[in-house]
């Protein structure tokens, strides 16, 4: 997990957003006490959940500053191409 989102194995892993979130991912990781104490796969989970939260957040706050909302009916979110995926899916 700690370099899947930008594995040579991943199609997507070579994206410019799969390379920021896995620096971040590193950074956040070397500098996370209790990971670096004692790795745990539930406090990795709770690291990456977090970090995901915190990018979303940011995606959501970028649409609205720049005035381009997102309507999209949950039907229709399903439907958006894999490419669109940051994490590769």
């Amino acid at each position: 997990m700690l370099q899947s989102f930008t594995h040579r194995d991943n199609p997507y892993g070579h994206g410019n957003s799969n390379i920021a979130f896995q620096q971040e991912l590193d950074e956040l990781l070397e500098t996370d006490v209790e990971y670096r104490d004692n790795p745990s796969l539930a406090r990795l989970c709770y690291l990456v959940a977090d970090l995901i939260n915190q990018w979303e957040k940011l995606e959501m706050k970028s649409r609205r500053i720049s005035g381009s909302t997102s309507t999209q009916s949950s039907s229709d979110k399903g439907k958006h191409s894999r490419i669109d995926d940051p994490v590769g899916g």
